[in-house]
């Protein structure tokens, strides 16, 4: 299937904690163009993009306060990233 621009924001985007580990959720867009990886947007305590290819990301991070937002992307680029959501690591 070939794409016709970037993907939509993925659905669904959750964030949570427990003690120092985090968990990142969220479901590809029910429309558009195909998704072939996500980019996760950090800033706070740590600023950074990530790669993932799954739709889930969960690790241990250093105390501080994260935002973070998630975007699909494929062969057309980056689309639109998730409203950010905001953690706090003890």
């Amino acid at each position: 299937m070939l794409s016709q621009g970037p993907p939509r924001a993925p659905e669904g985007f959750s964030a949570s904690t427990s003690g120092h580990a985090y968990y990142l959720a969220w479901t590809p867009p029910a429309t558009g163009p195909a998704v072939e990886s996500y980019a996760v947007q950090v800033s706070g305590a740590f600023t950074g993009t990530l790669s993932s290819m799954t739709r889930f990301l969960s690790g241990s991070a250093g105390p501080g306060t994260y935002t973070i937002s998630v975007a699909g992307v494929n062969a057309c680029g980056v689309g639109t990233f998730t409203a950010p959501l905001t953690i706090a690591i003890p």
